[in-house]
């Protein structure tokens, strides 16, 4: 730790300010940064620039004293986004997952991907997905959570049926 750092977390405790252990952040606003930043039809460029972002973002919190950062980063409700859209992001997390998988591997970032309908992503990219969380396996300074395809109505969905499984066979009585 830099001097620097030592001295604003001196800073910091002596106000009585507290670094949570978790943080957790909803990637939103950026196709309406883009739109007002690039103008109409450059939407994508705002996802491109919260993309580029979380890069920094992941560093500050872990100089921070962050140790789990859980990026809320695509909902399964933005599949019913234009298909030009939907493929413009997919496209974006592409572009930065490798600058992801190296900065998380130079800063020892474990990577998880979290989602409710991890099925619903290309091939191409539930591979990409998987290689990331692979390589930064044996991480262990930081951990950040990448949810995509997620969504609390279908985990709700999911939650309500493996009950209903589970009474079926008789893993656990109704109530």
């Amino acid at each position: 730790m830099n001097k620097s750092v030592e001295e604003r977390d001196s800073i910091l405790k002596s106000l009585g300010h507290v670094v949570p252990k978790h943080m957790a952040v909803i990637m939103d606003g950026n196709r309406r940064y883009g739109r007002e930043r690039y103008g109409l039809g450059q939407e994508l460029r705002g996802h491109r620039a919260g993309g580029e972002l979380l890069h920094d973002f992941i560093g500050w919190c872990q100089d921070y004293g962050v140790k789990v950062l859980t990026v809320y980063a695509f909902s399964t409700e933005n599949w019913n986004r234009p298909k030009n859209e939907v493929d413009g992001l997919m496209n974006v997390f592409v572009d930065q997952c490798s600058r992801i998988k190296s900065g998380c591997l130079e800063r020892g970032v474990r990577v998880r991907v979290v989602a409710s309908d991890f099925q619903l992503l290309e091939p191409r990219i539930q591979k990409m997905f998987r290689e990331l969380e692979e390589s930064t396996n044996d991480c262990t300074s930081f951990h950040l959570n990448l949810c995509v395809s997620y969504g609390g109505r279908s985990e709700i969905t999911k939650a309500a049926r493996k009950v209903c499984l589970d009474v079926a066979e008789g893993k656990i009585r109704s109530a």
